[in-house]
């Protein structure tokens, strides 16, 4: 069966795609500092961020409330609910900072986790498992900043239980043998109607909703277009925008079923400034 435009299905299992707004491509969620997409793209460009370091939260809770994060204590970026990111917001570089969850009721939803954090790192910190149980996965990857006339786009594997899966671009292997917790470097893409794929072996048993905080860096580049393997396939037919970056997360749906999230990336001046914002 050909994937309909902007809608993710399964070749084996039907999944409905979420982190987007039903049937469409990833909606523009505002920047929290209210900036317009011109001055974000500047905020992302590599030569801005030399003396800045970036962190975003990402709801993958499914059935929990909406969520934020908090850096040292203080809000940073503004709430999300399931499927969904905050803009990155800049953090202060070369110290540790303690990063936590917090649904928009205050309620604190996991351990508070020490990363440290260096120039120019760009975390993205997934809160994933179960409304009980959330846990924290911290992905650092450097996009480099929207790129005139092109796309990007990262995987990030964030699906307890769900063995290692191959990320496919156009029906070819992107890169294969992307384990739990690890992330693609970013694919300078051509922008239109792009198919993105994520071949991956259905699990025997239902994975466990309690995870473990980690932080791991992105999988090596691995250049070998080959045809998918597996059992199963999540496939995503977007739109992807010139000057745009992306991430699509692996991640479970209420009924633990594996779904993917696609995210478009945004930026907001300051951890104060995105906090005020909201």
């Amino acid at each position: 069966m050909i994937p309909r435009a902007a809608c993710l299905v399964s070749s084996l299992l039907a999944c409905a795609l979420v982190g987007c707004d039903s049937n469409s491509a990833p909606s523009d969620q505002p920047l929290s500092s209210g900036r317009s997409a011109q001055a974000a793209q500047t905020a992302a460009s590599p030569g801005k961020e030399a003396a800045r370091a970036f962190v975003r939260g990402v709801n993958v809770v499914p059935g929990g409330p909406d969520l934020r994060l908090q850096v040292d204590g203080q809000a940073a970026g503004q709430p999300v609910r399931f499927g969904h990111t905050s803009s990155f917001v800049a953090i202060a570089p070369g110290k540790s900072v303690s990063i936590s969850v917090l649904s928009t009721s205050g309620v604190v939803m996991s351990r508070p986790l020490l990363v440290g954090i260096k120039s120019g790192d760009h975390l993205t910190v997934a809160a994933n498992g179960a409304p009980g149980a959330v846990g924290m996965l911290v992905f650092n990857s450097e996009s480099g900043g929207p790129r005139a006339g092109k796309s990007k786009i990262a995987f990030l594997h964030a699906a307890r239980g769900l063995g290692a899966v191959e990320a496919g671009v156009g029906g070819s292997r992107f890169r294969h043998s992307v384990g739990y917790g690890q992330g693609t470097e970013y694919q300078v893409l051509e922008p239109g109607i792009q198919w993105l794929s994520i071949s991956y072996e259905r699990p025997s048993s239902a994975a466990r909703a309690a995870t473990t905080p980690r932080i791991l860096n992105r999988v090596p580049p691995r250049p070998a277009p080959q045809r998918l393997r597996g059992n199963a396939s999540l496939d995503y037919v977007p739109v992807l925008r010139a000057g745009k970056v992306y991430t699509m997360i692996l991640c479970y749906d209420a009924a633990r079923k594996p779904i993917a999230c696609l995210l478009a990336d945004r930026f907001a001046d300051t951890l104060q400034d995105a906090s005020k914002a909201n």
